[in-house]
């Protein structure tokens, strides 16, 4: 991505704990094991994708990403873009590599 929408305003700080909110790498296979609690959050793949769609249009840095420009419409459709990137990119991504992590959490939350 060219940019995040971070903020330092919204770092916040915890009491000797770390932790990372993350969907590809933290719950594979080769680092599962190297966390004392792994939380997985699940959602239904429509409603992943709902909330994904939802960001893509209200993003302005990701209407103008280069990264995500061969998968823009003709007509710059933002809805349309965002379909096409959620079926390139980032469905086939939730299948093939974020889903299997469920397996591998101590807790699930949602689903």
């Amino acid at each position: 991505h060219d940019a995040y929408d971070v903020s330092a305003d919204d770092i916040q700080g915890s009491a000797g704990a770390v932790v990372i909110f993350e969907g590809v790498n933290v719950l594979g296979a080769d680092l599962a094991g190297l966390y004392d609690l792994r939380v997985y959050l699940d959602a239904p793949e429509a409603v992943a994708k709902a909330r994904f769609l939802k960001r893509f249009v209200a993003t302005p840095f990701l209407l103008r990403s280069a990264a995500l420009a061969p998968w823009r419409p003709a007509d710059g459709d933002p809805a349309a873009w965002g379909e096409a990137v959620w079926a390139a990119i980032n469905g086939p991504n939730l299948r093939e590599h974020i889903s299997g992590g469920r397996a591998r959490a101590d807790l699930v939350l949602g689903g």
